[in-house]
């Protein structure tokens, strides 16, 4: 099936890396494909740059956003305006990690409907992390295993989830707007919760997605701690089943104690080096 894959990109003052970003999805063996880039106002020339790449370049388009209220608002502005069948979720500052991606996906959404006769509502790979202060590069490696730990930690991240744009809209799934971190995890458990069928949500086995730049000045990677709290709270109000309180308690309780102990050592280790 030749499928309409949006990339969806929200950006404010990404001139930085936007170009990395728009070129890894240019450059795909795959070109049934539209370029989507929310912008919020951006005042450092990015919105131009995306401007001179759609001149050379029909399918890739900048929305702008009326009022700059935030990512979550952004996000929702583009799946809103999304002509694809699915929709990949990227930060201006992640790319596609090779040119073959969006071929292995739609061969593997090919193969998964002609086995199953469905067409999967989330479909997942795995990916990778560049910490850039570092400069390393961690694989995420995900497995089909990864929906049922859904609900004890954010397992899956935007921009290695593809999904349907139309069953959002069917049923009026929104990104919501006064979550600060984990507002793709949210929506994830938003759009479970309204799955019929388990095999609607898809993972690609060992197929790697996108790089995420996990930098200091970025949503995630400044605020590790407030991010895991934030990813608790939301689990815990998509579920009423107390065993799934127990395993989320359990799964990201270990994951804060154990940010907060981290974060005492490199404390005092600064204190007492600096004596």
């Amino acid at each position: 099936m030749n499928r309409l894959f949006t990339i969806l990109i929200p950006n404010f003052n990404g001139a930085e890396f936007i170009i990395r970003c728009i070129e890894s999805v240019r450059n795909q063996t795959y070109t049934n494909v539209e370029v989507v880039v929310v912008d919020g106002k951006s005042i450092d020339g990015s919105h131009q740059l995306v401007d001179d790449i759609a001149r050379l370049d029909k399918r890739v388009r900048r929305v702008d956003k009326p009022l700059d209220i935030g990512l979550s608002d952004a996000v929702n502005i583009g799946i809103a305006s999304a002509k694809g069948d699915y929709v990949l979720w990227l930060g201006n500052d992640d790319y596609l990690v090779d040119d073959c991606v969006l071929d292995d996906v739609n061969t593997f959404l090919d193969s998964y409907q002609s086995e199953t006769g469905i067409e999967p509502v989330i479909c997942y790979g795995s990916y990778k992390i560049h910490w850039t202060a570092s400069n390393v590069t961690e694989n995420r490696l995900k497995r089909d295993l990864d929906y049922h730990l859904m609900w004890f930690t954010d397992s899956i991240m935007c921009g290695n989830v593809f999904f349907r744009p139309a069953f959002c809209k069917q049923h009026n799934i929104l990104l919501k707007t006064h979550l600060q971190y984990c507002m793709d995890y949210d929506l994830w458990l938003q759009m479970i919760d309204k799955i019929t069928d388990r095999r609607e949500v898809a993972c690609i086995p060992k197929r790697f997605i996108h790089v995420f730049s996990m930098r200091e000045g970025n949503i995630t990677g400044g605020n590790i701690y407030k991010s895991t709290y934030e990813a608790k709270n939301v689990a815990l109000g998509h579920t009423r089943n107390p065993l799934k309180w127990i395993g989320i308690y359990l799964f990201i309780g270990t994951q804060l104690s154990f940010q907060k102990v981290r974060a005492l050592y490199l404390n005092a280790y600064t204190f007492f080096s600096t004596r």
